[in-house]
């Protein structure tokens, strides 16, 4: 038996020669769709349907009897709509080493009927498919699905077995006599058989292509399972439907994998959802645990300090409220974020000045990294405008305004209070939130500036945040 692949890639080529020899067929390559024709004894060609054009493969069929077969690395790869309207013998998985030798010598085996046939018409057997009786095409149509590696099968509009192919005899373990004129009540559950009749009732009714993944019985053994499936309508020449053509193929350890990764998801959730109500505890823990030691403190100084490490953990609480789990936890909007900071910041300060926040009209998705730092910068800025602005009310007011340019995104904290102190400034004092702020601005390649007005101002910008 003298197989032919058509491939270009030399490498897949090899790879492929050696697992049909190691089944002990002889295989030739032809890396060229030209040079094809002159392989003038092949059993078989072989091809991949991703490689070539439908009309290289029409061509090739029409300059050469030899059957064409689709390859495909995998079952799960099948891809039958791809046959459509091509002269294609049918699909050969490469890793069903337990089918692909029987499959090949199948199709061979068809192929010499086939030849046969053509040579001597008088000796065409009986037809078992009562549906084709007179159809000049249904022996070499038989040929061709026999070979498939697939589970095939035809009905009547009743519902009858018309007929199916010796993939699917063998994994009934039944004759094509057995089957034929008998209904899918026959041979399945009620339950099953009742879903497949209402699913080919449907294809009938509305002549679409139904494909989906279902529930499955091999009555040879009464195991469970669940197959890949994709019904057809079939229609005759005078446009009457005269039934349902189904082909099908095992996907249960597809499916198996699916559910086990749910599964695994499904638990890390939870344990999502449990390590966020631990953080947001503990933050709130230590939150309470600083105000108590800032409450018997008497010194103005650590006062100060824990007021502000109090203020840095309400930040972080804000962006873990924010990041619930079962979302993408490592991404988020810089609206709602910086939303939901400033009205935390605002149930702190409201009493000392009106806090006013303009966000930019496209939104952002930012990493949590990222987020975080930008809290605490609009933290930091919005304590020192407070804090040392010394706004009068009730006119007091801090704005944060939030702007993107280019690959930048632009932080403005500005009040109209008393303004900045003249020592305050690049290479002078500054206090430990405004060398914070600096810090972050300079781990992002970005700058900060300050100016004084009506009031101070400092926009820190950010690069590709």
């Amino acid at each position: 038996m003298f197989l032919l692949l058509l491939e270009t890639n030399a490498e897949i080529a090899q790879r492929r020669k050696r697992k049909l020899e190691e089944l002990g067929f002889r295989l030739e390559i032809a890396a060229d769709a030209a040079a094809v024709s002159s392989y003038s004894d092949t059993s078989l060609l072989l091809l991949d349907p991703r490689r070539w054009s439908n009309d290289t493969i029409a061509s090739i069929q029409r300059a050469m009897s030899t059957p064409i077969f689709f390859l495909a690395e995998t079952s799960e790869q099948i891809e039958p709509e791809l046959t459509d309207g091509l002269p294609v013998a049918g699909y050969l998985s490469l890793d069903a080493a337990h089918t692909l030798r029987a499959n090949l010598l199948l199709a061979a085996r068809a192929s010499r009927n086939q030849a046969e046939k053509v040579s001597k018409p008088e000796a065409m057997p009986t037809d078992h498919s009562r549906e084709d009786h007179h159809n000049p095409d249904l022996n070499l149509y038989s040929s061709l699905v026999n070979a498939l590696p697939v589970l095939l099968y035809r009905t009547d509009v009743e519902g009858r077995i018309t007929f199916a192919n010796e993939a699917l005899l063998h994994e009934m373990q039944l004759s094509l006599e057995d089957l034929l004129g008998k209904t899918a009540h026959d041979f399945y559950p009620p339950d099953l058989a009742q879903k497949y009749r209402e699913d080919d009732g449907r294809v009938m009714a509305t002549r679409t292509t139904l494909r989906t993944i279902e529930e499955n019985v091999n009555p040879a053994d009464g195991i469970r399972r669940y197959v890949e499936v994709i019904k057809v309508p079939i229609v005759d020449q005078a446009g009457e439907t005269r039934g349902v053509q189904g082909v099908f193929w095992d996907v249960t350890s597809r499916v198996e994998s699916q559910r086990r990764t749910e599964s695994l998801l499904a638990e890390k959730q939870i344990l999502l959802r449990e390590l966020h109500h631990r953080i947001r505890n503990t933050i709130a823990s230590l939150s309470s645990l600083i105000s108590l030691q800032q409450g018997s403190t008497k010194s103005p100084e650590a006062r100060e300090a824990l007021e502000e490490a109090i203020q840095l953990l309400s930040t972080m609480s804000v962006l873990y409220d924010h990041l619930l789990p079962g979302k993408e936890t490592d991404r988020a909007s810089l609206n709602t974020y910086v939303s939901e900071l400033v009205s935390s910041l605002e149930k702190i300060y409201g009493q000392k000045g009106h806090l006013e926040l303009r966000l930019p009209a496209q939104d952002q998705i930012l990493a949590v990294d990222r987020l975080v730092g930008i809290g605490i910068i609009i933290n930091e800025l919005v304590t020192n405008a407070y804090k040392h602005g010394e706004l009068q009310m009730p006119d007091g007011k801090v704005e944060i305004a939030l702007k993107p340019a280019n690959d930048h995104l632009q932080i403005t904290v500005s009040d109209n209070g008393k303004g900045l102190p003249p020592d305050v400034g690049e290479g002078q004092r500054r206090g430990f939130g405004l060398t914070l702020v600096r810090m972050l601005v300079d781990q992002w390649g970005g700058k900060l500036s300050m100016e004084n007005g009506t009031g101070a101002a400092i926009v820190a910008t950010l690069s590709n945040p």
